[in-house]
This record gives structure tokens, C-alpha cells and sequence, in this order.
């Protein structure tokens, strides 16, 4: 990682809505529709939220989902443009992979979108062979 980055994660409960909510927009996870406040509702519903810390600005966010048992699902791994390849993706995917299975989490998956597998595969993810994601659309989103 570029030795400029001062870098911290920490797991959080709450955190700064519009810094976070910046990081949805920028990755286009966001729809415009939708209340900034659900921001405090998705880190609140997640199992982890981690946020990459440089000073007091958010460069990266990941989440993860789970029983807190058996397995686990990460989402929303973004960083923010301008920090992109310095490896902060890597540190925060190596963080949570560390965090989940420090708690006897050993199946975690995710969907990357199209043009990510290279950097999940680096991550130490694999291809699920014989699986295929769905999704249910609901009419209007």
C-alpha cells in the first residue's frame, strides 16, 4: 500500500452519513430516490461495517452480513476514486475475511460486478462453479 496513506479501519455503529453516502453515489449503489438516513439503517442492519480511515476522511467502506455462525456475504466494498489502486480494497477485504474468521465464520461470499473478478481473485476469492446469483426485481426500483 502507498506509504502516503495513512490508513485506518475501524468497525463502526454509526458513523458519518454524508462521507458514506458520497462512497454509495460515487460506486452507483445509490439510488437517487432513496433517504440519505438509510445509510444509519444499513450499518445498523449489518453484521460489520468497517470504514478506511485517512485522517478523518473515509476512503473505503465494506460491510458484511450474517448469522454470525456459518457464513457470510460481503457487500458494498468500494473505494473512493481518487484512492484506487493503492490496495486499500485488499486491506479492507483482507480485514474482514480476518474478522469473520476470528469468529468461526469460513464460508463468506460475494457478488462482484462485472470487471472485479481479477481484483476478488487477488482478494483470495474463487469463482463459485455451478452457481448462479438471483435477484428478485421488484417493479419500480
Amino acid at each position: 500500500m502507498d506509504d502516503l496513506i495513512v490508513k485506518r479501519i475501524i468497525k463502526v455503529k454509526r458513523f458519518q452519513r454524508l462521507q458514506i453516502l458520497n462512497l454509495y453515489q460515487q460506486a452507483g449503489f445509490w439510488d437517487e430516490n432513496d433517504s440519505p438516513y438509510l445509510i444509519d439503517k444499513i450499518i445498523k442492519g449489518s453484521y460489520a461495517f468497517f470504514v478506511v480511515l485517512q485522517k478523518d476522511e473515509i476512503v473505503a467502506i465494506a460491510r458484511c452480513l450474517s448469522d454470525g455462525v456459518s457464513d457470510a456475504y460481503i457487500q458494498d466494498v468500494t473505494v473512493k476514486k481518487e484512492f484506487r489502486g493503492k490496495g486499500i480494497g485488499l486491506f479492507i477485504l483482507s480485514h474482514i475475511k480476518t474478522f469473520l474468521l476470528k469468529r468461526g465464520i469460513s464460508w463468506i461470499g460475494l457478488i462482484g460486478a462485472p470487471g472485479t473478478e481479477k481484483f476478488y481473485e487477488l482478494a483470495g476469492f474463487e469463482k463459485m462453479e455451478n452457481f448462479v446469483p438471483f435477484i428478485l426485481r421488484i417493479q419500480g426500483k
